[in-house]
């Protein structure tokens, strides 16, 4: 049974990232203002959820928060530019957009940790 709630989990999840390229054509605000609209009810959730959870909420170290709030950045932008390029374009080419966060994160992720970046072989 655990397998087919994965399942179910993963697919719900599929079409809430495909609906959110169908929704973002249709909407007249400007991308920056959907991101943030989506920043702020995303983190008022995630505090209410972790709140009746009882989840520690604080981070471990001060060099943490620093991290956290570069990644946030980067996520922000990556949604602003995934909204903007539905509202020019198609809902195609934003979802080219949305499949890119993968390689900014690859890319950024030997100047942060200060590591070559290795092919695979």
């Amino acid at each position: 049974m655990g397998n087919k709630n994965a399942l179910v989990k993963l697919h719900t999840a599929v079409a809430l990232f495909g609906l959110a390229g169908v929704i973002g054509k249709f909407v007249t605000w400007p991308a920056a203002a959907v991101t943030f609209g989506r920043v702020l009810f995303s983190s008022v959730f995630l505090l209410i959820f972790m709140t009746l959870r009882k989840e520690k909420i604080k981070l471990d170290c001060r060099k943490d928060y620093g991290l956290i709030a570069a990644a946030g950045i980067v996520m922000a932008v990556h949604w602003t530019c995934f909204i903007y390029s539905i509202q020019i374009s198609s809902v195609a080419i934003g979802t080219i957009t949305f499949a890119t966060f993968p390689i900014f994160v690859t890319f950024l992720e030997p100047l942060i940790y200060r590591e070559k970046l290795k092919p695979l072989t």
